[in-house]
């Protein structure tokens, strides 16, 4: 009889991480935000996903933030991919550049991915992660909203 293979560490790597914003991103949030982003990172995640759908707002800090977000990923080739963000925050990235180097999926009238970006498709199973300014970091039960 052959004994079991122990677990390579590729095979228990995170793909993905998806965290919700569910609120604006502002300079007095962006401390939370930040820790919030620093224990995804933590993990070593081959992609996260942010979710700016409910998100109405950000300041040019937090763009700052979600682009040095994006960088430490980069660096050990994992990805930061932004879900659904406003007209206006897809403009204040534009503005930035981040958009240039940050895949973007926006949600078309009919629910589907928009046909200007790649989608970035919403994943079952897991719990995200709702990040907002009137409390603290909540994972959200069942799923994906």
């Amino acid at each position: 009889m052959t004994a079991p293979q122990p677990a390579r560490a590729d095979d228990c790597a995170l793909l993905r991480v998806e965290v919700g914003v569910t609120d604006e991103l502002r300079r007095p949030a962006l401390a939370e935000v930040a820790a919030v982003l620093d224990r995804v990172l933590s993990v070593e995640p081959h992609e996260v996903v942010i979710d700016l759908s409910e998100c109405r707002h950000l300041d040019p800090e937090a763009v700052v933030l979600l682009d040095e977000v994006r960088e430490r990923l980069a660096r050990r080739g994992a990805i930061l991919a932004l879900r659904d963000p406003s007209p206006a925050i897809r403009a204040a990235l534009r503005a930035s550049g981040m958009a240039e180097a940050t895949p973007v999926a926006v949600a078309s009238p009919a629910g589907g991915p928009g046909p200007e970006v790649a989608p970035v498709p919403r994943t079952g199973g897991g719990r995200p992660v709702a990040v907002g300014s009137r409390g603290p970091a909540r994972p959200v039960g069942g799923g994906l909203r």
